[in-house]
């Protein structure tokens, strides 16, 4: 019997495995960023079952985590070098995971897809999203701490949960698990006015930005107030 190729990598070596992809910057961006998001999010009790393999036991040649969202599954394949043969191999003998059963595999830099569409073989066609980094080269740390008059900012919590999910453009059937769990673990910050709540923005379980949304009725309004508040 062969040995299964995918090692699971322990939550106590995941920074070993930051350190890889922190030394292949800025592409090791994305791989960097998803392990230090799962790592806060389990610390503060959001652990649902995000688990990391590495091709081999080899931390150089990457990850393979499988991230499932309740109904909705993705699976994360990154690798912090040019060498993609040992993470392909691992791809193909593996009894974990296959790539067509998952929905998404998101942020894959080129030569990883190359390598997933060499797995998939010829007879699927990987759909891919373009996507773009812009890195500042001095970023400046924003400062302002004031609200214009009548407005106030806060964590969002439990009780907003309804109204976040009846403007979340990607609905399906377990979105509401999935916006609360962002929610408790306190991934989601909101503009309030009178108490209530106007606009919001929440950050994903990969560290990215999820959704960014503002009232209707609180657009025109809060124009002027983020243009305050930048000043």
């Amino acid at each position: 019997m062969s040995q299964e190729p995918l090692e699971l990598l322990p939550f106590e070596k995941w920074s070993e495995l930051q350190t890889m992809f922190k030394a292949d910057w800025p592409r090791g961006i994305s791989g960097y960023t998803v392990l230090e998001t799962q790592r806060v999010l389990i610390e503060k009790g959001g652990n649902y079952g995000f688990k990391v393999y590495c091709p081999f036991g080899d931390l150089r040649s990457g990850m393979v985590a499988v991230n499932v969202k309740d109904t909705f599954h993705e699976i994360i394949v990154l690798c912090p070098q040019d060498d993609t043969e040992k993470l392909e191999d691992a791809l193909k003998r593996t009894k974990i995971v296959n790539l067509q059963e998952y929905d998404v595999i998101p942020f894959t830099p080129y030569h990883v897809r190359q390598c997933v569409q060499r797995v998939l073989g010829e007879h699927v066609k990987l759909k891919l999203m373009s996507t773009d980094a812009f890195i500042y080269d001095k970023p400046t740390t924003f400062t302002g701490n004031e609200m214009p008059e009548g407005i106030s900012f806060g964590i969002l919590s439990s009780e907003h949960l309804d109204l976040v999910d009846s403007k979340w453009p990607y609905r399906y059937d377990s979105s509401r698990w999935y916006l609360n769990l962002m929610i408790n673990v306190k991934f989601g910050y909101g503009l309030f006015e009178g108490g209530k709540l106007i606009a919001w923005v929440l950050l994903n379980e990969s560290g990215a930005l999820l959704n960014l949304y503002t009232l209707e009725s609180s657009k025109k309004g809060l124009c002027r107030t983020y243009s305050e508040i930048g000043q």
